[in-house]
């Protein structure tokens, strides 16, 4: 942080089925395209392995109070005057079941963080509104989560849970108050489809208007607005949307 100009930092947790490697593998490269020079990244035991779904969910539940004392610990110690939190998939859960309890504990601790990105989320959509955005995600730091239909991963994560995941745009849009929603369905990278937030130019600009330029979805050229009976939500414009 000493020698970080902006005195920003990002911390990634990354999500289910992911090595120690590849999510510090996966830092760099968001360090790299985001033109941070602090990145830091939270690795909880994912056991790696496609069919070790639920011993994911486990880990990622019991990892949310060892979460919760790294970014207590970094706030005081970071000496960070901005930071901003990004999660991927089920590291949400990680992520939002730590800040939950931060908050309870001390609600000016959420000030602390400039942003929240939750990537392809893994969390009960319902869940989500009910209980988490209104609690924590709401407030004077912005939110934004990236959702998109073509996710295969969470298709496959609804039917273990038999619900729609926040992060999946089939039969809905996830939209709360104070939360910026941006539908990525036309964004298409691997055939699994659950890491566009970090293989795709288009979206890697839109989260650096959004880091680097702070810059509200109504500010950032690569996305448009769409009116839905519950609210607001952004999906990517026309000449925007092919993954690059």
């Amino acid at each position: 942080m000493q020698a970080s100009a902006g005195k920003s930092a990002f911390v990634f947790v990354h999500g289910y089925n992911v090595t120690f490697t590849d999510a510090a593998r996966r830092t760099a490269q968001m360090a790299y395209d985001l033109g941070f020079d602090a990145p830091v990244f939270y690795s909880w035991p994912s056991q790696a392995s496609y069919a070790s779904y639920k011993v994911d969910e486990t880990n990622a539940e019991w990892s949310r109070l060892d979460f919760k004392n790294f970014l207590k610990d970094f706030v005081a110690r970071s000496d960070a005057e901005h930071i901003y939190l990004i999660a991927h998939s089920m590291g949400t859960r990680v992520l939002t079941g730590a800040l939950k309890e931060l908050v309870l504990e001390d609600p000016s601790i959420r000030e602390k963080f400039d942003e929240i990105v939750l990537a392809a989320p893994d969390i009960d959509a319902d869940t989500f509104k009910r209980d988490i955005a209104p609690n924590i995600l709401a407030g004077e730091g912005g939110t934004t989560l990236y959702a998109s239909s073509g996710d295969y991963a969470l298709m496959a994560s609804k039917t273990f849970a038999g619900y729609r995941r926040a992060g999946d745009t089939t039969g809905g849009i996830t939209i709360a108050p104070g939360v910026d929603t941006i539908d990525a369905s036309a964004i298409r990278t691997d055939f699994v489809g659950h890491s566009y937030y970090a293989d795709s130019g288009s979206v890697l600009g839109d989260l650096r208007d959004l880091i680097l330029h702070r810059k509200r979805p109504d500010k950032r050229s690569r996305l448009s607005p769409v009116k839905a009976k519950s609210g607001r939500y952004w999906t990517f414009s026309s000449g925007q949307a092919p993954a690059q």
